[in-house]
């Protein structure tokens, strides 16, 4: 007997699946039974477990993307299905399509089961994604990057957050903290550049280091990165002068930012009266360099000028800016020849103008280039020589601006 009837029940004995306690004629494999000893109703279809309901709710088998666990009566094998534990997928058409993993990532796949693309949710609530051509850069959503400049703070570099606080690095969209991120020049070499780099020491602090190793850009996510080191996100560059110092002064701009920079602004003053007799254009004096470190894609502008002089009367020579101490003018560069009616009579100087763009990326110094075309010796006033109570007035100068592009 399978029912047993009190005043106040109708109670069935516990069946296996096989043979549900509440069944049908024409169909004793299809009903409810108890399952095993808990408080589980299931119901079975065809002699298997179709659905449970307990406690908590109904709770369906897992599936697959054939069959799955929710469809519809007019189509069977498009619904929701589990093709495994914490996991969640959609079919259509008997293919899966959409899966959700147990670490959030979502993955589209094509007909053929292939992987088309793939999101996750970041660390800041944005939504990072692989592109449908998997031989491009990922494609993110909602991506914050670059909220941040690195500047010259005492002794040692520091990046800032800048109009926000995010900044891109292996993957993730973390935090620049509001004090900045510090590095000192302890151990860095002398005339050399060094790229900085941004990354998360212990997964969870954002720490910056100095390397030589130059950036490339990530096949993933299309930021500059370290080279070979994806865990590394370029956020500037600095050129040591001197052993062990960061400078950034008015002819030594030996820190660069990667994002947000400014235009950097440059300038020399000759500080004494220097003379040439080459007949060719040669650097005038190494303390009229200016240095810095240059982007991709930046334009440069130099103008020099003051006052100069040849001891021959209506004797001629020329000048003009020169890039990393070239001896022969570019098309972008204008030198002016000149010439005084009086031995050694100062005259003042036209403005030489050099204009460049598309110089490669690196550390870079414009000079004052000078030669003579007549026999004799050209002098170009320096600060104490020149005549004026105000020296700079007529001292020899060179002047420049460094304008990035984007």
């Amino acid at each position: 007997m399978s029912l047993k009837v009190t005043p106040a029940q109708l109670q069935g004995i516990s069946s296996p699946v096989t043979s549900p306690t509440y069944s049908f004629q024409d169909d004793a494999t299809l009903g409810l039974y108890r399952i095993a000893s808990g408080s589980v109703l299931g119901v079975a279809v065809g002699g298997a477990e179709a659905l449970r309901i307990s406690g908590s709710g109904p709770q369906l088998q897992l599936g697959t993307a054939t069959s799955p666990s929710l469809s519809f009566a007019a189509d069977t094998n498009t619904g929701v299905y589990s093709p495994g534990a914490d996991t969640l997928a959609l079919t259509t058409g008997g293919t899966a399509r959409m899966t959700v993993g147990s670490s959030g990532v979502i993955t589209l796949t094509s007909g053929s089961g292939a992987t088309q693309a793939q999101a996750k949710a970041g660390t800041d609530d944005t939504v990072l994604m692989t592109p449908f051509v998997t031989s491009k850069a990922i494609a993110t959503i909602g991506r914050v990057n670059g909220q941040c400049v690195l500047v010259k703070n005492g002794a040692n570099i520091t990046l800032n957050p800048f109009y926000g606080n995010k900044l891109f690095v292996n993957g993730e969209s973390v935090v620049v903290p509001s004090g900045g991120v510090s590095l000192a020049p302890t151990g860095l070499s002398a005339a050399t550049l060094y790229y900085i780099y941004a990354y998360m020491s212990g997964g969870t602090t954002l720490t910056l280091e100095a390397s030589t190793s130059v950036p490339v850009d990530d096949s993933t996510y299309g930021i500059k990165i370290k080279t070979a080191d994806a865990t590394r996100t370029l956020v500037g560059a600095v050129y040591c002068f001197t052993s062990a110092t960061f400078d950034d002064s008015a002819t030594k701009r030996g820190v660069r930012s990667y994002y947000n920079s400014p235009a950097v602004s440059l300038q020399a003053v000759l500080a004494s009266n220097t003379t040439t007799t080459s007949t060719t254009f040669a650097e005038l004096s190494s303390t009229m360099r200016c240095g810095f470190i240059l982007w991709d894609n930046e334009c440069m502008t130099f103008q020099a000028g003051g006052m100069a002089n040849h001891s021959v009367a209506n004797g001629g020579f020329s000048y003009a800016p020169s890039l990393d101490g070239a001896t022969s003018l570019q098309v972008e560069e204008v030198s002016f020849a000149v010439g005084n009616p009086t031995a050694a009579a100062n005259i003042g100087l036209p403005v030489s103008v050099m204009n460049r763009y598309g110089v490669a990326a690196g550390y870079h110094y414009v000079t004052l280039a000078a030669g003579v075309s007549t026999a004799g010796t050209a002098t170009f006033l320096g600060n104490s020589g020149a005549t004026s109570a105000a020296n700079t007035t007529y001292a020899t100068w060179l002047k420049g601006l460094v304008t990035p592009t984007n």
